[in-house]
């Protein structure tokens, strides 16, 4: 999370006075910034975006949700453009690289589309939505002051907020999962239903209780996220499941879901186990 002094000169807007940058993934905040509203056209945007110059939007909330979709639409077409003149040197490697220097820079035009947040974390504008809920949920208790964050972030805080509150629902793991903004949310399933049908050591699928076997009877999920392969993996016959990952933000919804596993697996005695960064365990 990056919250950076926001000094934009001659800066007018009808909300509170704008004092900070918000971003959950650290970008960082736009040199310069205007103030742009419905009258902005995607071409306009497209122009200031490539500029580096952040739009803080004055207008109708929907008309800048539009105006984002219509941003992308031209981002790819001309992306699209560019691979066919200058098509990328061979090899997956090469490949890798412009693919994720484009998704970069696709997210850098994007997130320039700049929303203001009062101090609750209300959006000051027309046909804006209740945002307060989510963003709570994501940034933490509101501050004392308004801040900037971008429309793109703002979206997927909302986004992750009503999957939160209804959970996506895992058949592989009998269950839903609930999982916060930036920690990968298993929309699609198929991996799991791999995990949960893959070949085990005989001894993990047995329960042997022979010392020899300990080693066999213990599985690693590393970047565990949720938590939901290790939960399939301890309901699948592991004694021991231990599951790492960095992310602080990731520990509420992996206990979630390794409580709601277990609480599945009454008849049971094996239990998931997680590790945070800084333990050995």
């Amino acid at each position: 999370m990056s919250r950076t002094p926001l000094k934009p000169a001659d800066l007018t807007h009808p909300s509170p006075p704008l004092t900070g940058w918000h971003s959950e993934n650290h970008w960082p905040a736009p040199e310069t910034v205007v103030v742009a509203d419905d009258r902005m056209t995607a071409d306009a945007a497209y122009r200031l975006a490539k500029s580096g110059t952040g739009m803080l939007w004055a207008g109708d909330f929907q008309n800048a949700r539009q105006l984002l979709g219509a941003l992308a639409r031209r981002i790819d077409h001309i992306d699209t453009a560019r691979r066919r003149t200058h098509p990328p040197r061979r090899g997956p490697a090469a490949l890798f690289e412009r693919t994720r220097a484009d998704a970069h820079e696709r997210a850098r035009l994007l997130g320039l589309v700049l929303i203001p947040l009062d101090a609750d974390y209300t959006i000051a504008l027309r046909r804006a939505p209740d945002a307060r809920a989510a963003c709570l949920e994501t940034y933490g208790p509101a501050g004392r002051a308004a801040t900037v964050t971008s429309l793109r972030e703002l979206l997927g805080v909302m986004g992750a907020h009503e999957w939160r509150v209804r959970g996506v629902v895992v058949p592989a793991l009998g269950g839903s999962i609930h999982a916060h903004y930036g920690v990968f949310s298993p929309v699609r399933g198929e991996y799991l239903d791999l995990v949960l049908a893959a070949p085990l050591p005989a001894t993990a699928s047995t329960g042997s209780t022979s010392a020899a076997t300990d080693a066999s009877r213990t599985a690693f999920d590393i970047g565990t996220g949720t938590g939901v392969i290790a939960a399939i993996l301890a309901g699948r016959g592991f004694d021991r499941v231990i599951g790492t990952d960095t992310s602080p933000r990731r520990w509420p919804v992996r206990a979630r879901t390794l409580r709601g596993s277990a609480s599945r697996r009454r008849s049971r005695s094996r239990t998931p186990t997680c590790s945070r960064p800084d333990s050995p365990t």
